[in-house]
């Protein structure tokens, strides 16, 4: 069978993950005063590449090449995140670039995990949100927080947040309000727990924990390090079962990644929350009212879906 309207990728379409890391990279080390032309120019690049993805999925075109299909399909959510941070949130992806400059982030850009968190905040629309571990996720929080939502993200490293502050637009500063704790290292069940070293007393209808930093061969002695339970290595953050112990139970929790931290919450939660893992805790069982790539949720069992 021969297509007479052949579709013809232009040239500059590369369609495999390099590109997301080219992106990422230029912006990485170009000055901050070009990053708005560069955004934009990502942004019309990224409207292409939408409007070849829904050419592909034509019946006429169903025998195109069956590696770019896949290649559409594996990366289209990555695309796909991107491509809404640079539609709507221009000024969160400055903020990232800003805080990645000589830290110690290096991996992948988060903005998967920045559009599944704007989704969760949208869906749920919290009254107060509580962040453990401050990053650019806490400028998306203070952004969608607007007047009406109070904030709070934790953080053990002051210098972090002093980047953090840095790297805000004024208009999210105001919004942002930042306590700096000490971690502390304890053994709970036999098993050793990490946590920061303040009140757990104040309720919030949100959380979100991404911190502390919980990685036991960089923190704990090697003598230390043979005492941790889990097998990855990690620590459970133990904040969200201190505000348990103290009665407070929070509407929405939600994890990113921290299989450790999962596993006791599962365990801990069970009585009070509907617990829906993150796609890859799951085994890719999707679940038709909660289904996010990056995030574990624990619902409070009173609360409506």
């Amino acid at each position: 069978m021969i297509i007479k309207n052949k579709l013809r990728l232009p040239r500059e379409f590369v369609l495999n993950s390099e590109n997301i890391k080219y992106i990422q990279s230029s912006l990485h080390k170009r000055p901050i005063s070009s990053y708005d032309s560069f955004i934009k120019r990502c942004f019309r690049y990224f409207l292409k590449i939408f409007h070849v993805y829904e050419l592909i999925k034509k019946p006429k075109y169903l025998i195109l090449s069956r590696n770019i299909k896949a290649l559409f399909v594996k990366n289209i959510e990555q695309w796909y995140a991107l491509y809404m941070l640079l539609k709507n949130h221009t000024d969160i992806i400055k903020v990232q670039l800003k805080m990645r400059r000589g830290s110690i982030l290096s991996g992948a850009y988060q903005c998967e995990r920045l559009n599944e968190i704007e989704q969760i905040i949208r869906k749920f629309g919290p009254d107060s949100i509580l962040e453990y571990g401050s990053a650019t996720s806490s400028a998306m929080f203070a952004k969608l927080a607007g007047d009406k939502i109070y904030f709070q993200t934790t953080d053990e490293l002051k210098w972090w947040l002093e980047k953090l502050f840095d790297s805000l637009p004024h208009s999210l500063k105001l919004k942002v309000n930042a306590i700096l704790a000490k971690t502390k290292v304890d053994k709970v069940e036999f098993e050793l727990v990490i946590s920061y070293d303040t009140a757990h007393d104040r309720y919030f209808d949100f959380i979100y924990v991404d911190g502390p930093y919980n990685e036991g061969p960089k923190i704990l002695s090697s003598e230390r390090l043979a005492e941790v339970k889990d097998p990855s290595g990690y620590l459970p953050n133990y904040d969200t079962e201190l505000l348990w112990e103290n009665g407070i139970y929070p509407k929405i929790i939600v994890i990113d990644g921290r299989r450790s931290t999962v596993r006791r919450l599962i365990l801990k939660g069970v009585k009070h929350y509907k617990i829906y893992l993150k796609s890859a805790y799951s085994r890719g069982l999707k679940n038709d009212v909660i289904y996010y790539l990056y995030h574990t949720i624990l619902i409070r069992k009173d609360v409506i879906i």
